[in-house]
This record gives structure tokens, C-alpha cells and sequence, in this order.
């Protein structure tokens, strides 16, 4: 069976449309990762290109024939972060915004915490930081924005977004989490010194 032939969801071709000419491959890539039952290990190009075909037909502004191309310009071997700007090869056919070894890492986890320090200790790990969060470029020990988390935690580990938003926001309380002191709306998450 074709990807144009297989059942494509509809929350992610709502979803998409509604995004108009402000659609990016980042965007589709995690909408088709996070709600078609095909994503959870990467998604297939195939699968991309399957979807621009049918926004197309439904007459969105998206060009199929530039899903390949945006997809190969960006698509980088590493299985480790080299930032935000890569494309993740997770298996054959299969991209992601997210490196192979967070899927290795994290798959099936559903602990806010664990996804904190895999990422902190990744990113501190790596030359390339992350332009979102409080102040800037992060750097090590900086912990992770808010939402860059949430991201990876839905997108890697299939969770409920406003529920990791929601335990984190306990963790805050419980102290086992902490966060900047510039209270910034996406800022950091870090793990809190004495849950180390």
C-alpha cells in the first residue's frame, strides 16, 4: 500500500492547513510525529510528501516537491544533537528534529525528570546550544526552555503536552525541578541542586 493509499489523520492535515503559507518542514515533521500512528520513531519522507500532496489537493500553499529537498538540505548523520537547525536521521527513510540517542534514551519514559537531565546533559554535551528560553543561546548547566522540553517529551515520548506541562509545574513545587530567576515565560528547567 502506497503512503498516498494509507489513511492519513486528519488532526494533522487540520492542523496543518490551518498554518496557511506559514507551514514549515519543522512544523509538519512534528504534527505528523506527534498525531499519525506511523511517527513515533522518526517520520518516513514518504509520509511528508503524502501529506503536502493531499493539503495541496485541498488547495494549502504547499509545494510536495519541496519536501525532499527541504528535507535532504538539513539532514545530518549524527545520532547525538548538533542543534536545532538539523534534521535527525532515526532509521531508514525515517527524519526527525531530534537525535536517534533521545529516542534510544527516553522510549517509553514518562518521567518529566528523565527527560530534563537527558537533554541538559545533551545539550551540555554538544557544541551547539539552543536559541530559545531566558537569556539567549543556552549553554551547560542552563537546563532546558520550558517548551523545547515539552516538545521533545510529546514528539519523542508520545506524551500529553498539558500534562508534562503540568508535572513540571509540580516538580517546581515539589522542589525537585527549578527554573530561572527571570521568570521568563519559556524559561529554563533545570533539575534543583539538591535532586541531583
Amino acid at each position: 500500500m502506497s503512503e498516498q493509499e494509507r489513511e492519513l489523520s486528519t488532526h494533522v492535515l487540520e492542523e496543518a492547513g490551518q498554518r496557511g503559507e506559514t507551514l514549515l518542514i519543522d512544523d509538519l515533521i512534528e504534527l505528523v510525529a506527534r498525531y499519525d500512528d506511523d511517527g513515533r520513531d522518526g517520520v518516513r519522507v514518504d509520509r511528508l510528501v503524502a501529506y503536502a500532496e493531499r493539503l495541496a489537493e485541498g488547495g494549502h500553499p504547499v509545494d510536495p516537491d519541496s519536501i525532499r529537498p527541504a528535507v535532504d538540505d538539513r539532514l545530518v548523520d549524527d545520532t547525538t544533537w548538533v542543534g536545532e537547525d538539523a534534521l535527525y536521521a532515526t532509521g531508514e527513510g525515517r527524519v526527525s528534529l531530534f537525535p536517534q540517542s533521545w529516542y534510544d534514551e527516553l522510549a517509553g519514559e514518562r518521567d518529566v525528570r528523565r527527560y530534563v537531565e537527558v537533554l541538559t546533559t545533551a545539550i551540555a554535551d554538544s557544541d551547539a546550544g539552543l536559541q530559545r528560553g531566558g537569556a539567549g543561546e543556552q549553554k551547560a548547566g542552563d537546563g532546558v526552555p520550558q517548551s523545547f522540553l515539552i516538545d521533545v517529551a510529546a514528539v519523542v515520548g508520545g506524551l500529553d503536552r498539558e500534562a508534562v506541562r503540568g508535572e513540571v509545574e509540580q516538580l517546581r513545587v515539589e522542589g525537585v525541578l527549578a527554573e530561572d530567576a527571570d521568570q521568563h515565560p519559556d524559561g529554563n528547567v533545570r533539575l534543583a541542586e539538591d535532586a541531583r
